[in-house]
C-alpha cells in the first residue's frame, strides 16, 4: 500500500493528458500538488489575478489548438476566472479550469456561511460545455479524463472541475486507483481534408445536373 494525496493524483491525471504547462493562481489547498509539480515535469505560470491567468491560458489553447489549463484556490479566486472562461465558451477553445472548493462535509449539501463559500458550480454551468465536483478521491481520475473529452469533442469549449481541499490535502492507496491514458484521439487541432477526395468532391457538385447538399 502505498498513499498518495490528491494533490498527486490529479498530477498524475493531467501528466497522462500530456500537459506540461499550467497557469492561475494557487492557495494552500494546493499544497500537495505544488509540492510535486517539477517531479512530473509541469511548469506552472503564476499570474497577479486569475481572471489574467484563465485569459492566458485561453489564449495558448486558441493558438496552439490544444487544451490548456487554469486553476485558482477557493471562493473569490475561483470566480475570478469567469471572465476567461467566458471567451473561451464564445470562441471554442478547449479550456480546463481547475479550482480548489471548502471541504465535503460543509459544501456537500452547503450549510451557508462559511468562509469563502462560493456556489462554484452554479457560476460556471451556464458559461462551460460540462461541470463536476470531485466527492471521492478514487473518482478522480474519471473526472478528469472525462473533462478533457468534453472540452475536444465536437466544438471545443471550457469545462470546470472544483476539488474539495480535504480531497487535495488527504490520502489514499495509489493501488486502489487507475490513471487511464488519454482518451483523446486527436487534439482540438482543426484538421485538413485530402485534397484529392476534396477535388473529387467538387467535380461531382460542378458536374450534377441538379445538386443537393
Amino acid at each position: 500500500m502505498t498513499d498518495m494525496t490528491g494533490g498527486e493524483l490529479l498530477l498524475k491525471c493531467l501528466q497522462q493528458e500530456g500537459v506540461t504547462v499550467l497557469f492561475g493562481i494557487l492557495d494552500g489547498s494546493f499544497n500537495p500538488f505544488l509540492a510535486r509539480l517539477e517531479q512530473y515535469g509541469m511548469r506552472f505560470v503564476n499570474a497577479r489575478h486569475e481572471a489574467a491567468a484563465a485569459h492566458m491560458a485561453e489564449a495558448w489553447a486558441r493558438i496552439r489548438g490544444e487544451p490548456a489549463v487554469v486553476i485558482s484556490g477557493i471562493g473569490p479566486g475561483a470566480a475570478n476566472m469567469v471572465s476567461g472562461v467566458v471567451t473561451a465558451f464564445a470562441e471554442g477553445s478547449p479550456l480546463i479550469a481547475l479550482s480548489g472548493q471548502r471541504r465535503r462535509s460543509i459544501i456537500y449539501p452547503d450549510r451557508g456561511g462559511s468562509f469563502q463559500n462560493v456556489d462554484l458550480l452554479g457560476l460556471y454551468r451556464p458559461v462551460t460545455r460540462w461541470s463536476a465536483g470531485v466527492r471521492d478521491w478514487r473518482r478522480l481520475p474519471e473526472l478528469i479524463r472525462r473533462a478533457y473529452r468534453e472540452a475536444t469533442g465536437g466544438r471545443p469549449g471550457p469545462v470546470y472541475v472544483e476539488i474539495p481541499e480535504d480531497i487535495l490535502r488527504g490520502t489514499g492507496d495509489s493501488e486502489s486507483v487507475e490513471v487511464w491514458p488519454s482518451s483523446r484521439g486527436q487534439s482540438g487541432r482543426p484538421q485538413a481534408g485530402d485534397p484529392a477526395a476534396i477535388r473529387a468532391a467538387a467535380e461531382l457538385l460542378a458536374g450534377a445536373e441538379r445538386p443537393a447538399l
